[in-house]
């Protein structure tokens, strides 16, 4: 009764492996009505190739002093012929005097566990493609990006929040008058230009720090300090624009020192003509 309750498939055979014993999952799995099983083999109800797996799991110890385990063999019911995947625990029986007497089948239906897996499988196909198309998705959008920085005609430097560079474009590299073109010599740079202290009110404030004039070397600088924000609240760091201004300087102070000479070579004249005026009248 016990046996007839079970889930799993139970078959007993003598050690030729005729049947003995199927309990009820049994007789429903291979679709046995008729008793007793006069000439019914257990191979018969198993897909040969996978029975040999069984006799050569048998070979090494005929007598089964350990349960065997064989896992995915193929089942077939006695009408339809289909095959029912099942994971298989084969036992032997001794007599009273410890000699074998016969073999217990017991079968675990795994069809539906298959399908799951086979399910879940699809499913993992399906994520990894869309992985697949959303990094290639990704890895246009970098491309783009990084072209429009290196087009970009000023100097570009992104940052994350604690002030390690994240990307550069070759002006930025070059405005900063660095040999090393890596992102550890940008820091440096960045450190010596004596940024650290407007990088923080960025960061902190979330506002952005223009700083009209700063030296590097024989140039003269721009610099905008922008902060890169998530959910318009958090700032996780910032975007330098570093502007070369050295000839709009040079250009202003040329025209500042002809103003002053022109002023003053204009002042002379008229001083003259105002004294001649005077002693005229």
């Amino acid at each position: 009764n016990i046996l007839d309750t079970m889930a799993e498939t139970v078959i007993v055979t003598d050690t030729k492996f005729d049947l003995q014993y199927a309990n009820a999952s049994a007789k429903k799995l291979f679709d046995i009505h008729d008793e007793p099983f006069t000439g019914k083999r257990i191979d018969a109800f198993f897909v040969p190739t996978d029975f040999s797996s069984v006799r050569h799991a048998l070979v090494a110890d005929p007598n089964v002093k350990q349960a065997k385990k064989l896992d995915n063999l193929g089942v077939m019911t006695q009408g339809s012929r289909s095959i029912t995947p099942v994971d298989l625990n084969l036992s032997g029986i001794l007599d009273d005097r410890g000699k074998l007497a016969g073999y217990v089948f017991v079968m675990t239906d795994i069809s539906k566990l298959k399908q799951a897996y086979a399910q879940l499988a699809d499913e993992e196909r399906v994520v990894e493609q869309k992985v697949m198309e959303r990094n290639e998705e990704l890895y246009t959008e970098h491309a783009k990006l990084e072209a429009s920085i290196a087009s970009l005609p000023v100097g570009f430097i992104m940052l994350d929040e604690s002030m390690k560079v994240l990307e550069f474009n070759d002006v930025a590299h070059k405005l900063l008058g660095i040999e090393a073109k890596t992102k550890k010599a940008i820091t440096e740079s960045l450190s010596e230009l004596g940024v650290a202290t407007d990088f923080a009110n960025v960061r902190d404030k979330c506002i952005t720090a223009d700083i009209p004039e700063i030296r590097q070397g024989k140039n003269t600088l721009h610099l905008i300090i922008a902060p890169i924000t998530h959910n318009n609240s958090d700032c996780i760091g910032c975007v330098i624009l570093i502007e070369d201004i050295t000839k709009q300087k040079v250009a202003e102070r040329e025209r500042n020192e002809f103003i002053i000479t022109a002023s003053h070579e204009m002042r002379t004249p008229l001083t003259i003509i105002q004294g001649n005026l005077s002693n005229a009248l």
